[in-house]
């Protein structure tokens, strides 16, 4: 509703005199319950359709709202800004596009952090960045007009004015401190309430929907014993029957084996859906099994190759790794009979998922720690992928619960030239059914991040924390800063926008009693 409201305004103002395709108009609102300031920005579609394909490297169709939505909104997050004036941006978030003539209509928002404990802020202004354009048009002029409690105010933007621009705005708190720990005692879920069966609680929340999405915990002992706790309650309920793991597919016959025996679950199906690991006992596994049925086809160069199998960090690494992977695949297809005949047809499957996604691997390796973004979100994309093909496979009312181990189930694209998360690739492709996924992250228990401190008045034991419950305007929904396990960095957020849920475990507190 507030995208139409701001373009009949911007509209309005456009009309009064003609402007050149050297200038954008654009429209602010500040919601006041949200916290939230609503922006409808009008610019040439050809220039912005140009910016955008060279900053890709590739043509770009602003027709398509699909393949445009990530480099239009990595655009927009590179030259528009709106900070506090202690300096903490407000995060955007993106809400659509559309082609109307000449021009194109970018909507989104941008939402408020957190404010001091006495409810403002220390200044009451807020800074704006806007340089939309301004990089290719030497002349570009950019005006944008805010309503701010019912005050309008307006700045232009051009290459001799300052890049960031103030503008007047206290900002208020939505809730006192103090609210947080009563809404949190009444609305938070108990894992421990329930004792042998810990997912219970939730199966209510869940309804209908097809994929739990349980997100990362690595490395973190007592979250990830909560994580097979809602694991073994979700399977034992009768109400989900199969079990997908992200799991290298060479060990996915030892680890998901061990994975049933830790949950004391006995889906009714189990499969793992994970990329292979790039390190030398791979190379030894894949070798051996190699040479048990076919040791004419490895040679001396081939055995080094796959003794010293790591990241690649050169092109020519790359290509010797994957014209092996080529020469295992061929292998296999010729031998498939023979692998069946030694190994048995569950090793045989598992090892052509290896030698079919080995090639993939060593595409979204990181080529060194200035990749390693873009590629954990490479291959976050590449599992999201395998997980996408096994669920095909399945009928379609088969209910499955999904154990992440490195990909994010958090929903959020990544910054420019990136791609999206797991999480966020699995929502879009499933768009056509609202309630499908219900994505769960996991809080670590030794980290000490203002999101962490948000839920320390549950005090000890185990919390699920259901974010669908939040209303408009709650304390929730102020961006806040924290890593949640599986998210690489600090990040602030608007953490109800990310997820369905959040657990918390907290074990170097002395747990309650269980009742009952």
């Amino acid at each position: 509703a507030h995208t139409v409201a701001l373009a009949v305004a911007l509209l309005a103002s456009a009309t009064v005199c003609a402007h050149p395709d050297h200038v954008s108009l654009a429209e602010a609102a500040y919601d006041e319950a949200g916290r939230r300031m609503e922006i409808a920005l009008q610019v040439d579609a050809m220039h912005l359709e140009d910016i955008v394909r060279r900053r890709a490297g590739r043509r770009i169709d602003l027709a398509d709202p699909d393949a445009s939505r990530d480099p239009l909104f990595g655009y927009l997050q590179s030259s528009f800004g709106i900070r506090n004036a202690g300096g903490a941006d407000w995060p955007l978030s993106w809400v659509g596009h559309e082609i109307e003539d000449q021009e194109c209509w970018l909507y989104f928002e941008a939402v408020a952090p957190a404010v001091a404990a006495d409810g403002h802020d220390a200044a009451s202004f807020i800074e704006v960045h806007h340089t939309v354009m301004l990089d290719v048009n030497e002349r570009q002029i950019n005006t944008i007009t805010f309503t701010i409690r019912d005050q309008r105010s307006t700045l232009s933007f051009t290459r001799e004015t300052p890049p960031w621009q103030r503008l007047p705005l206290a900002l208020r708190a939505l809730a006192p401190p103090e609210t947080a720990g009563e809404w949190l005692r009444t609305n938070a879920i108990d894992l421990d309430a329930a004792a042998d069966a810990e997912a219970l609680p939730i199966l209510d929340l869940l309804g209908d929907r097809r994929l739990v999405l349980l997100g990362a915990t690595r490395g973190d002992g007592a979250a990830s014993q909560t994580k097979a706790s809602l694991a073994r309650g979700l399977l034992g309920s009768g109400r989900f029957t199969t079990l997908a793991l992200e799991l290298d597919p060479l060990s996915t016959l030892r680890e998901e084996t061990a994975a049933v025996a830790r949950l004391h679950a006995t889906p009714g199906r189990i499969a793992g859906f994970g990329l292979p690991t790039l390190d030398p006992p791979t190379g030894t596994r894949l070798l051996g099994l190699i040479a048990s049925v076919a040791p004419d086809a490895i040679t001396p160069d081939d055995h080094a190759r796959l003794e010293q199998l790591a990241p690649p960090t050169a092109a020519a690494d790359r290509v010797a790794l994957e014209t092996l992977a080529a020469k295992l695949r061929v292998t296999l297809r010729d031998r498939r009979e023979a692998f069946a005949e030694t190994h048995g047809d569950a090793v045989t499957a598992a090892l052509t998922r290896v030698v079919e996604d080995l090639p993939v691997a060593i595409r979204v390796a990181p080529t060194g720690p200035a990749d390693a973004d873009a590629a954990a979100a490479r291959r976050d994309l590449a599992i999201a992928r395998n997980l996408m093909r096994l669920l095909r496979s399945w009928p379609p009312a088969e209910r499955v619960v999904v154990w992440f181990d490195r990909a994010r189930v958090d929903r959020a694209t990544a910054t420019a030239g990136a791609t999206m998360t797991a999480g966020s690739w699995l929502r879009q492709r499933l768009r056509g059914d609202a309630v499908t996924t219900y994505s769960i992250l996991f809080l670590a228990t030794d980290r000490d991040t203002p999101l962490d401190r948000l839920f320390r008045p549950l005090g000890p034991g185990r919390f699920l924390v259901d974010l669908r419950r939040v209303e408009p305007g709650h304390w929730l929904t102020q961006p806040q800063s924290g890593q949640p396990m599986g998210v690489p960095t600090p990040t602030t957020a608007v953490w109800p926008e990310r997820a369905d849920a959040i657990v918390v475990t907290r074990p170097d507190l002395t747990p309650r009693p269980r009742g009952g």
